[in-house]
């Protein structure tokens, strides 16, 4: 059951941008959702449709067209249609004018009518189409094109018999809309320190056998919101039927979430196919979570279909287990009719490491400069050595540098420009970069030198690192 609104000059009109014909707008337009509507079992988007108020005197044979920025459905067929403009003074004793279909362009949008008849029935001589209201059909449009299109607009025209045009709306109003029914919203991500001074077996702050991080996320499933239509009976006013035109929603099949990185730290048994966590723990309430076989993907099924809030907590218990620093990706796909999908890409955060970064100021570039680049490690674990370079706020690298070992010393000045070549990098002769170094191990163990020679002097210069500056 439909409410009835009765509709008077105080609904919003849309002015028309030469004559004086207008539409009244319906409370709510159709919205529909993309996943809905390329469901293979729907057909078409129906849209809403406006009051209309007309502005011209009209005559027999005058045509108004009806145009729509997108196609109308390849199947949708108008013929034989027709629609009464009156002047409200009730059935029977109002002034009519008639209009029966002539042609429809589906490709193109279009629906003409013709005005058929005008009746004189208000019991006063003479016919005034003037301020006469009437509805604009209701269409079925290309579901295809409305999903591409995003919204389809309204326009409206009349003309004389021989195309002398009467009156416009041709500021479009919209008719029907479509977006994605899917997305998916984060609320927490990956966000620990992987600790050196544990030798990477523990988050900063943690224990090796009580390390844990939390991701929370929301699939979310939005619905479209049914439209209203305009409804025209005989000698009364424009009416609203609330919610009459049904917005089309996809069923929903599966809600599935990747978040890749590299989870084979939480294997306890390389001997037995699949994640065997042991003591490691890995909880999540409504969903299912797997392992791909590379453990290289968390997969994190829903398990009902229904979009719920998401909780997945990781913890790392068995003590002698190195935990990698690494940058997670994430995506949630939805399924729906069957077997189409839908992605949505998800934040998903990262593990950093609390080792040793310093920045070398100012190195020199140039055919006439030798870099002086030297890592020490006073300390008894190893660490990897990474660079990026920073020139006048262009940033470029990661540059894999080898490693350092324990209580060692590694020069790696002749690698940074090895592998800026490598990387199809340049910086420009003369120009001078900050170096910033980043290595794998206690910050306290690891001391960087930086400093230059300017070969045809044989001058030799240190350059100021962030740990000179906090000496």
């Amino acid at each position: 059951m439909f409410r009835k609104t009765l509709l008077a000059g105080s609904l919003a009109a849309f002015a028309a941008t030469s004559g004086a014909a207008t539409f009244t707008a319906p409370t709510d337009v159709v919205a529909h959702t993309d996943e809905g509507l390329l469901t293979a079992a729907t057909t078409s988007a129906v849209t809403s449709n406006y009051g209309l108020v007309l502005g011209a005197e009209y005559a027999a044979n005058d045509v108004v067209t009806f145009t729509y920025s997108v196609a109308l459905d390849a199947e949708y067929d108008m013929s034989g249609s027709s629609f009464v403009c009156d002047n409200n003074n009730g059935a029977g004793a109002s002034d009519t004018v008639n209009f029966g279909f002539i042609a429809q362009d589906n490709a193109a949008g279009t629906l003409q009518y013709r005005v058929t008849t005008i009746d004189d029935l208000d019991g006063t001589t003479g016919v005034s189409s003037a301020n006469m209201t009437c509805v604009t059909p209701e269409v079925e449009l290309d579901t295809a094109a409305l999903v591409a299109a995003s919204s389809a607009v309204m326009t409206f025209s009349a003309a004389t018999s021989t195309n002398i045009t009467l009156e416009t709306i041709a500021t479009g109003v919209t008719v029907a809309t479509s977006a994605s029914a899917y997305s998916v919203t984060s609320q927490a991500v990956f966000d620990q320190t992987v600790d050196v001074d544990q030798d990477r077996k523990a988050f900063a702050t943690l224990l090796p056998t009580t390390s844990a991080d939390t991701i929370e996320f929301t699939p979310v499933v939005t619905n479209g919101t049914d439209g209203d239509s305009m409804t025209k009976a005989a000698g009364v006013a424009v009416a609203e039927d609330d919610g009459d035109v049904t917005a089309v929603n996809p069923t929903t099949a599966a809600i599935v979430t990747t978040v890749s990185g590299d989870w084979s730290f939480l294997d306890t048994d390389g001997a037995t196919d699949g994640m065997q966590l042991g003591a490691n723990t890995v909880t999540d309430l409504g969903a299912t979570v797997t392992f791909g076989a590379d453990f290289q993907t968390m997969i994190i099924t829903d398990d009902d279909n229904a979009a719920a809030a998401e909780t997945i907590t990781v913890t790392k218990a068995v003590a002698d287990t190195v935990i990698p620093n690494q940058t997670y990706t994430a995506e949630t796909v939805f399924t729906y009719d069957t077997d189409t999908t839908v992605p949505a890409t998800l934040a998903a955060g990262e593990w950093d490491l609390n080792g040793s970064n310093v920045t070398v100021y100012s190195m020199p570039f140039g055919a006439n400069i030798t870099p002086f680049l030297w890592v020490s490690n006073e300390g008894a674990s190893s660490g990897t050595i990474t660079a990026t370079i920073n020139n006048d706020g262009t940033a470029s690298g990661v540059y894999e540098l080898g490693s350092v070992g324990p209580r060692s010393n590694q020069h790696i000045a002749s690698a940074l420009l090895s592998a800026i070549d490598n990387a199809g990098d340049s910086v420009t002769d003369g120009s001078r970069v900050d170096i910033t170094i980043t290595v794998t191990a206690p910050e306290n163990d690891v001391h960087v030198y930086g400093g230059y020679k300017v070969d045809s002097d044989g001058d030799r210069l240190n350059l100021e690192t962030t740990q000179t500056f906090d000496e």
